[in-house]
């Protein structure tokens, strides 16, 4: 498989499924949506195991865990110019 290498920061594309939808019975995300790559860990296999954060643009509830991405970095990384958060819970 050819890209890049997943690394801690990295911000790709994703079926995210939030944990609503897998209740609701859905097994695959709606739609790709950008998140950030939290963990990267390198297997002997060679396979690299990722864990990932969601990029919304939803604006989270007080009591959610969730840090909103700075306007000057969605231009570094070519996202939109709306409000967006990494849920981070």
């Amino acid at each position: 498989m050819g890209g890049t290498a997943p690394e801690v920061g990295l911000v790709i594309p994703y079926w995210f499924l939030w944990r609503r939808e897998f209740a609701d019975g859905e097994e695959s995300g709606r739609k790709a949506r950008p998140v950030v790559v939290v963990v990267a860990v390198a297997r002997s296999s060679g396979v690299t195991r990722v864990a990932v954060a969601p990029v919304t643009h939803t604006e989270p509830d007080p009591d959610r865990g969730a840090v909103e991405v700075p306007t000057a970095v969605k231009a570094l990384l070519k996202l939109d110019g709306e409000r967006s958060w990494v849920v981070c819970d």
